[in-house]
């Protein structure tokens, strides 16, 4: 069963989204791009790997499936940029 974790506008910095000792597979990232945004998800902290970009234009929604998920063994580390933008994942 999945869960779908909700990651709203970070900056410049971004957020531990999960730590560490919580690896993870993503099987889809969707992106609710208010203004133009871009998110960032990195393997592990803000200067891990990293794995996923999206970008979406302003006033569009923009969803990625993968198959096979794409795992994240270190951790989570998300940043978005956009007002009022915000990133959905679907964790497997």
């Amino acid at each position: 069963m999945s869960e779908l974790k909700e990651v709203t506008v970070s900056g410049s910095v971004g957020k531990q989204v999960f730590p560490s000792t919580r690896p993870v597979k993503v099987r889809s990232v969707i992106l609710v791009a208010v203004s133009a945004a871009v998110a960032t998800i990195r393997d592990g902290n803000n200067s891990g790997e990293v794995k996923l970009v999206t970008i979406g234009p302003a006033g569009n929604t923009n969803q990625v499936v993968f198959d096979p998920c794409v795992r994240f063994d270190k951790g989570m580390h998300v940043k978005v940029i956009g007002t009022s933008s915000k990133v959905y994942l679907e964790i497997d």
